[in-house]
């Protein structure tokens, strides 16, 4: 790193393909490697743009479908995001976040409700395998619940099918 450089700053200059996404509005798209990329306006939870990564150098209309309606109906997914999140909030409290003994940052679930999911979490990233059933789709946050590992949730037709560690919203094989 060069003097007076942050992390970030650092990252940018060293790693510009990483960042091609923020030259591209949805729904014009860049390329990286083998990937769609663009910045997709997602405006839930704290987030004003999010990075959109397509595993295929094209978007098809299922793609463009899913990604369509995703904009254009993202806060009928906010409680269903709420819901779930919470739900592995609490598991990852009773499985190891009570240990911490942090209860600004980690209060006891029955000290909370859903809605506090909005301050602990940001979405990112939405990620789509190459080929996907419409509905199909991962959703990356920024999240004070796990900095090591992230959260990552993935959605089946729409809705919330699993939630974990970042590699959830990126692991998702192609539909036939």
């Amino acid at each position: 790193m060069k003097p007076g450089e942050s992390y970030d700053e650092w990252h940018r200059r060293t790693n510009p393909g990483l960042y091609i996404w923020e030259n591209f509005q949805y729904p014009k798209v860049g390329r990286s490697e083998n990937q769609s990329v663009c910045s997709i306006p997602i405006t839930i939870m704290g987030c004003e743009i999010c990075e959109l990564i397509v595993d295929h150098p094209q978007l098809s209309e299922t793609h463009k479908k899913t990604i369509d309606t995703l904009l254009t109906n993202q806060h009928q997914f906010v409680e269903d995001i709420r819901t779930h999140t919470f739900e592995y909030y609490t598991f990852q409290w009773h499985n190891y976040l009570n240990e911490y003994e942090d209860d600004d940052t980690y209060p006891h679930p029955s000290q909370m409700n859903p809605t506090k999911m909005d301050t602990m979490i940001t979405p990112k990233t939405i990620h789509m395998a190459s080929t996907i059933a419409e509905g199909s789709f991962g959703m990356l946050f920024r999240t004070t619940l796990d900095l090591s590992h992230g959260l990552g949730l993935r959605f089946k037709n729409y809705k919330v099918e699993e939630v974990g560690g970042e590699d959830i919203g990126f692991s998702l094989l192609p539909d036939s």
